[in-house]
């Protein structure tokens, strides 16, 4: 497998990811364990045999059976030792493992990550069954899954097509939404779907301490990476501290799929046109006012179709340099319905062919008074400031309307679409640009 991840900090906004994932150049991956050695912002190497080493191997002797002896969860978190030889340490099992299975593998995890990461203060390890970080830093209260996230993706399929692309992202975002969900308290789902008599499997899991709201958020915007970095590929998957997906063309976890999706039925391929009948003397002179007709006619929607093709070009290349998931002000991500991406089809059954009464809810609209605009307003606000002053790298919106402005079902505002957004590095207090932004 192939293996690309970030080298540089992101804040909460993903808007930074995609960037970040252009300048890295796909490495040839084995299987797992798949490591980040010191992750940005690095954190240092500490010296053999010192007292952070010491501090390492205290946890490394508690962490695996405190993990495996919690099997509702199979999920620890852990400190050693005081500043500035304080180590943090997490470990998470995945959902379908057993607690001997879990215990052994962080305790593998903790042998690994020291041998193949070298007196590295931060590193991340993943397993099938398991991930491990240490780190000198307290990460426990991040809210933020692209400073350390692996990113693998699998050899090319041998006929790739948009229909395979779009059941794999289906059934993805099916098992994300379900393990964000809270239907387990492992935060956890698999599931099985199928696209032109090939099955796909899929995996998705959250940290079992997070609520709907962050697991959602934290989903959100890897699984909307997948049309970037994920198509045309027979697998892969996101490997992050707080949320993880991970599909395949086989069985990768055990047991039955909790979700199984019907399969996936692509548009069907246009009819071939009937054979032409024999013309008519009267006929001959309709086909001539049709072709000099025709002859004015065509050249005017080639031009039209030409530039509607060419802005479309325009559009999505400037969309893979900044395609930026919207970013919500109370870390819920809610991007297309509820982090759901689902095709037309589903939609028109979902809403009645789009019927009025399933878009607007007269009832629900009156109870947006005064007192919840302003709520709204705060909300917004609030997320301005973080993205402006607290997020790790500072973001300037510079598109801010109220049709980017998303409301949840209790309306919580989520500012949307950083199509046009500016990055901050962290010592930029100002920028003068030399084009006028916004739409």
């Amino acid at each position: 497998m192939a293996s690309r991840f970030s080298p540089h900090p992101g804040g909460v906004a993903a808007a930074f990811l995609l960037a970040a994932l252009h300048a890295v150049t796909l490495a040839q991956e084995g299987p797992p364990p798949w490591l980040l050695c010191g992750p940005q912002p690095s954190s240092g190497t500490y010296a053999a045999n010192d007292t952070y080493q010491s501090n390492i191997n205290r946890l490394a002797a508690t962490l695996p059976k405190s993990t495996s002896s919690r099997p509702s969860v199979l999920y620890a978190q852990a400190t050693a030792g005081s500043v500035p030889d304080v180590v943090y340490a997490l470990a998470l099992c995945r959902g379908d493992a057993n607690a001997s299975a879990c215990e052994s593998c962080v305790a593998t995890a903790f042998k690994d990550a020291q041998g193949r990461c070298p007196l590295v203060k931060d590193v991340l390890i993943f397993y099938d069954l398991c991930q491990l970080r240490f780190s000198n830093r307290n990460f426990f209260p991040d809210n933020d899954n692209f400073i350390t996230a692996k990113y693998v993706v699998g050899s090319p399929i041998s006929d790739p097509t948009a229909a395979f692309d779009a059941a794999a992202r289906l059934l993805v975002n099916a098992t994300a939404n379900y393990a964000a969900s809270g239907n387990s308290a492992r935060r956890f789902a698999t599931g099985e779907g199928a696209v032109g008599g090939r099955k796909i499997y899929a995996l998705s899991q959250c940290a079992p301490d997070k609520s709907v709201d962050f697991c959602q958020g934290c989903f959100g915007p890897i699984v909307n990476q997948m049309p970037n970095l994920y198509s045309g590929a027979s697998g892969g998957g996101v490997f992050g501290t707080w949320c993880t997906f991970r599909y395949e063309l086989y069985p990768f976890f055990s047991g039955r799929p909790l979700l199984q999706l019907p399969p996936f039925v692509g548009t069907p391929p246009t009819p071939a046109p009937a054979p032409a009948l024999p013309a008519t003397r009267s006929q001959d002179k309709s086909r001539n006012k049709t072709g000099t007709v025709l002859a004015i006619v065509m050249p005017t929607i080639v031009a039209v179709l030409a530039t509607t093709v060419i802005c479309f070009w325009r559009r999505k290349r400037r969309s893979a340099a900044q395609s930026f998931p919207p970013y919500s002000t109370s870390t819920d991500d809610n991007q297309g319905t509820d982090m759901l991406l689902v095709d037309l089809s589903i939609l028109r059954v979902a809403t009645e062919d789009f019927a009025e009464s399933k878009l607007l809810d007269s009832e629900r609209n009156k109870e947006l008074d005064w007192g919840k605009r302003f709520e709204i307003i705060n909300g917004i606000a609030r997320g301005l400031q973080y993205l402006h002053e607290d997020s790790q790298l500072k973001i300037v919106h510079r598109d801010l309307k109220a049709n980017n402005i998303l409301l949840d079902f209790d309306y919580g505002p989520k500012i949307s679409d950083f199509g046009l957004a500016k990055i901050f590095g962290g010592d930029e207090s100002k920028y003068v640009t030399r084009r006028i932004a916004g739409t």
